[in-house]
């Protein structure tokens, strides 16, 4: 067996192949480093988007549910099946043109099974202390392609 020890050269006086394979390393550790920091990413975003109580909340807490993803609505709107979500997409008015992007804004489904961008809190919403979660949203946020 050889007692020799590799020999330690400055960057300076590396050969080509030797640089090759320093830079593979320091791609390779940078790109674990990324996923380990994107993983942690992800666990913090899943720490916070654990479903709500199924307890009435007040305006604050729906808001942030919409936030989130959820639909919510009041416990005691007359209305069959009304919410409301939070719509954060562009749409194009004709095809073949650009995108017409609009600004983050609460639509409310209506009991006409129509959807009402623009919706207004008043008074009484937002002193409410009667927001759910719609049932169904109570464990999971929508996806965009599932449609609201």
């Amino acid at each position: 067996m050889s007692n020799t020890k590799p020999v330690l050269r400055p960057f300076t006086r590396l050969r080509s192949n030797e640089v090759d394979v320093l830079i593979a390393l320091l791609a390779a550790t940078a790109a674990i480093l990324a996923a380990e920091r994107v993983a942690k990413d992800v666990n913090q975003l899943q720490r916070n988007m654990k479903p709500f109580e199924e307890k009435p909340m007040n305006f604050g807490q729906a808001i942030e549910a919409l936030k989130q993803g959820f639909r919510v609505r009041r416990i005691g709107w007359n209305g069959k099946g009304m919410y409301l979500v939070l719509v954060q997409q562009s749409v194009s008015m004709k095809p073949g043109s650009d995108p017409v992007r609009y600004e983050p804004a609460i639509s409310m489904y209506t009991a006409q099974g129509k959807h009402q961008i623009g919706w207004l809190a008043s008074q009484a919403d937002m002193l409410g202390e009667d927001w759910e979660i719609l049932p169904e949203d109570n464990s999971r946020v929508l996806k965009a392609e599932e449609g609201v």
